[in-house]
């Protein structure tokens, strides 16, 4: 007699046999969407709709669920059908925003099903009102720079045409004047010319402001330019007993700039050096190249700046207590550094109290190079 072996129980499964967890249905993913979802079939009724629909709808889902799409107050826009119905029609995505009589905004995605369209409806009323706000100060700005180019432009018209003619009439008058009272003559003349150079600084640094000021661009040889700015300022360095040297490598320096607004950043820097540098002292004006860039470089021997102030040293008006016995307006450095960044450069001071500052300015330039510099 035989006998069959007993059946063999089937084993349970070991963990890494395990079958893995099936992900959730698309519905129960769809309810948790913080968007508005919702789908209708060919007869525009909705199948389906996530809990973000009905309370964009202000409904129950059971109540929503086979109601048509234009029946809803919020659907029944003739605008909004007529893209649905073309969505549908042309079988492409329709991207559009509704705005409810509630002034909220909404982005509304349709994209055509096989029998029917699914809507995904985000409600972006806060980022619409940002972007508006925006746009508000962005105007309001512009109105304000308008406003306070007018109000500069016409008060430095009003204070220049009486300085101009105080300084006019002392010029015409210090002839004239008995050797005694000369010395008031000249004061009358240099506080004039002082406030008029105030005047003007305010008229420029609100133009760079207002944007009103723009780069003529043009190739020149900055090597030349430096070397020029030096020749004007060298009376007044002898007059101050102070050594104005230059050093330029390589001897051409091809760069596109705006010559006028360089001029004034070099006449600033140059004039600001010698402000603050003491008999006996020395100022250098540099200029250096590379294939990807130019530099300029004003050092001096001066008072230097205090280190607490240089974090504010290109505020408008701004002054250390070095320069309380100086002339000037604090508005030298704000007014180089805006134009230094018209033109796409960058500028940086490193300063010692009492051992001197250097004032490095930096512009990218074309790989194009003059025929006659060597060293490039």
């Amino acid at each position: 007699m035989s006998v069959s072996p007993p059946e063999s129980q089937p084993s349970a499964p070991c963990p890494e046999q395990a079958a893995p967890t099936s992900e959730p249905p698309l519905p129960a993913l769809l309810d948790h969407l913080t968007d508005a979802f919702l789908t209708v079939d060919a007869d525009w009724r909705l199948t389906y709709l996530n809990p973000s629909a009905a309370a964009l709808l202000d409904r129950p889902r059971e109540e929503l669920r086979g109601a048509r799409l234009w029946d809803l107050p919020l659907f029944s826009r003739a605008p909004l059908r007529s893209r649905c119905t073309s969505a549908v029609a042309e079988d492409c995505t329709a991207k559009f925003t509704l705005h409810t009589a509630s002034d909220r905004a909404l982005d509304v995605r349709a994209y055509p099903l096989a029998r029917g369209l699914a809507l995904f409806v985000e409600d972006v009323t806060d980022r619409v009102a940002a972007r508006r706000a925006l746009v508000a100060a962005k105007e309001d700005a512009e109105r304000a720079n308008e406003r306070k180019a007018t109000f500069f432009s016409n008060v430095t018209h009003d204070l220049r045409t009486p300085l101009t003619s105080i300084i006019g009439s002392v010029e015409m008058l210090a002839p004239h004047v008995p050797d005694a009272h000369q010395d008031s003559v000249q004061r009358i003349e240099r506080s004039a010319q002082r406030l008029l150079a105030t005047i003007n600084s305010v008229l420029n640094l609100s133009k760079l402001e207002t944007g009103a000021v723009t780069p003529d661009w043009e190739r020149i040889d900055l090597a030349d330019e430096v070397l020029g700015t030096a020749e004007i300022f060298r009376p007044q360095a002898a007059e101050q007993n102070i050594s104005l040297n230059t050093e330029v490598n390589p001897p051409h320096i091809a760069v596109d700039l705006d010559p006028t607004l360089l001029h004034r950043i070099l006449d600033n820097l140059v004039s600001n050096a010698l402000k603050f540098t003491d008999a006996g002292g020395t100022v250098t004006l540099r200029a250096q190249a590379t294939k990807a860039a130019v530099v300029l470089k004003v050092a001096d021997t001066g008072v230097g700046i205090d280190e607490a102030f240089l974090p504010h040293l290109f505020e408008s008006f701004a002054r250390g207590d070095e320069a309380d016995a100086q002339r000037g307006s604090g508005l030298g450095l704000p007014i180089t550094k805006r134009l230094t960044e018209l033109m796409g450069g960058t500028i940086h001071v490193e300063s010692e109290s009492g051992v001197g500052t250097t004032v490095t300015v930096r512009f990218t330039r074309s790989p194009h190079i003059c025929k006659d510099s060597p060293h490039d």
